[in-house]
């Protein structure tokens, strides 16, 4: 069966929507780690949609791979990762913003 444009979007939708739910039953790391998990379906899934990730978010993408795991054995460590992964995006989010603007 071959995947459509409409299907990865299905399946990203059903992801988040049953995480939505799941959040009342889980401890605050695991939440988070689904919100994580949903940049990174999104971001894989863009191959799917025709959409090239830029070299901004195929680094992220490589980040949140590599530490998103963490949020099961080292809370600090994540914590910290989260907080790095936030302030390069709110950086890359600044950039773009003045780009648009010249």
């Amino acid at each position: 069966m071959s995947r459509t444009s409409e299907s990865t979007l299905f399946d990203l939708v059903l992801y988040l929507v049953s995480c939505a739910r799941l959040v009342f039953e889980e401890n605050l790391g695991l939440a988070s780690f689904r919100l994580l998990e949903g940049a990174d379906r999104l971001l894989r899934a863009a191959s799917e949609l025709d959409i090239e990730l830029d070299p901004f978010l195929t680094q992220q993408l490589e980040t949140i791979e590599r530490e998103k795991f963490h949020v099961m054995h080292d809370l600090p460590h994540y914590t910290a990762a989260l907080d790095k992964l936030q302030a390069a995006f709110v950086a890359e989010a600044k950039r773009r913003n003045q780009a648009a603007a010249s």
